[in-house]
């Protein structure tokens, strides 16, 4: 038996792809024309290790926790659910996801086995916690959780996404007005000034220099060679875990990029850690998952660290006190929460006000870059203002002086 990729019709004419298990092309077509509703075009073999290939936005991966979520709380069996999403989807990926998580389980496979091999889409936490859903915990219970937390996590990106727009937006439209003056408004003038014979102050020399350098062919081939040296450069560098350990420890000692990332990765963590917990999985295994989540290499080490003191007969709250990355307020809150036995409240408590330092952070640094910028854009304007007009300037007052 081999994996094939199917693609069929359904009797409103919407093109639908899934994966099945056949010996050959001919088994599948078979198989779909004992189907009443859908009318086979074609199939290919699939090669499984594709599956890992696969990647999701964080909104259909929203969309469709969120739709299985509400399908299993009506009430209908995981394999009829997990149907109706595939006739559902737009996606292609959404309906090659629900097909082979079905396929699998009615191969025999657990839930968190089938959701496995899409490791782009599903997350080590994601899939810890449909395997305490398999373990007591409940399916609907587990899946209301997951999808509280993918929106907490949507909603934290689109405050961050909205924060940045405005700051991006005036940057990148000052960055093409500029090279607009550079490459076609200062040669037109350079034409005319040169004809003045007049001296050239500094200023204009610069000016028509950098214009000359900006429109140069070897200038555009350098920049192209350097652009593209850098992608392959930095994802070279961040598959090396030495110098992705000290690039995320470098982060937290930028003054601004501190006050937003440092709590956003705690806070990252802190609320994965309270999730798990709160869902029944046990402390070690939470804190390894939770590790994971954080984003930050130096935060990841640190709580793996705990995890290995923790697992060797340590307290929670011992273990967070020989770690330097976390603040005191923070471990002072978990020895309390260890103690009273509210460790994921306590968790969550912290997560939240994490968040909300996050949100001041940004909103701060906000403010006091409107201005900034405002004066950027005309400090750039007034420089090539003057350079532009100052020979034209000086050429008038000779001439009037004759």
């Amino acid at each position: 038996m081999a994996l094939f990729l199917y693609k069929v019709k359904n009797d409103t004419g919407r093109t639908l792809v899934g994966l099945v298990d056949a010996a050959n092309e001919k088994d599948v077509k078979s198989f779909f024309l004992q189907s009443s509703d859908l009318y086979f075009l074609s199939a290919k073999p699939y090669d499984i290790s594709s599956l890992a290939k696969i990647r999701l936005k964080a909104d259909d991966l929203l969309m469709f926790t969120h739709r299985f979520y509400h399908l299993i709380e009506a009430g209908l069996p995981i394999l009829q659910a997990l149907y109706i999403l595939w006739k559902q989807s737009e996606l292609e990926e959404l309906q090659i996801i629900s097909s082979y998580i079905r396929k699998s389980l009615e191969d025999g496979s657990n839930l968190q086995e089938a959701f496995k091999p899409f490791t782009g889409v599903f997350s080590p936490m994601y899939l810890s916690l449909l395997g305490v859903a398999e373990i007591g915990a409940g399916l609907v219970k587990i899946l209301k959780k997951i999808v509280q937390y993918l929106e907490d996590q949507k909603r934290f990106v689109d405050r961050l996404k909205r924060a940045i727009m405005y700051p991006l937006f005036v940057l990148s439209f000052a960055f093409l007005i500029l090279m607009g003056m550079f490459m076609f408004v200062i040669p037109m003038f350079e034409k005319v000034i040169l004809s003045l014979h007049g001296e050239l102050p500094a200023l204009t020399v610069v000016l028509f220099g950098l214009s000359n350098l900006l429109r140069s062919p070897y200038f555009l081939l350098f920049m192209i060679v350097l652009i593209i040296g850098g992608i392959f450069g930095w994802k070279y560098l961040n598959k090396v875990k030495s110098f992705k350990y000290w690039f995320d420890s470098f982060k937290f000692k930028i003054p601004l990029a501190k006050t937003v990332l440092y709590p956003m990765y705690v806070g990252r963590f802190t609320r994965s850690l309270g999730l798990l917990i709160s869902s029944g999985l046990t402390l070690v295994r939470s804190l390894e998952v939770a590790s994971e989540t954080a984003g930050n290499l130096r935060i990841e080490y640190a709580a793996k660290e705990i995890k290995r003191q923790v697992t060797e007969g340590g307290s929670l709250y011992d273990a967070f006190k020989t770690s330097v990355i976390f603040p005191v307020s923070l471990v002072e809150l978990i020895g309390i929460g260890e103690t009273t036995g509210k460790l994921h409240q306590i968790l969550d408590n912290i997560s939240g006000q994490l968040e909300e330092e996050v949100d001041y952070a940004i909103t701060k640094f906000i403010t006091l870059l409107e201005p900034i910028l405002i004066i950027f854009v005309g400090a750039i304007v007034l420089v090539l203002f003057l350079g532009i007009y100052f020979p034209i300037f000086a050429v008038q007052g000779a001439l009037r002086a004759m």
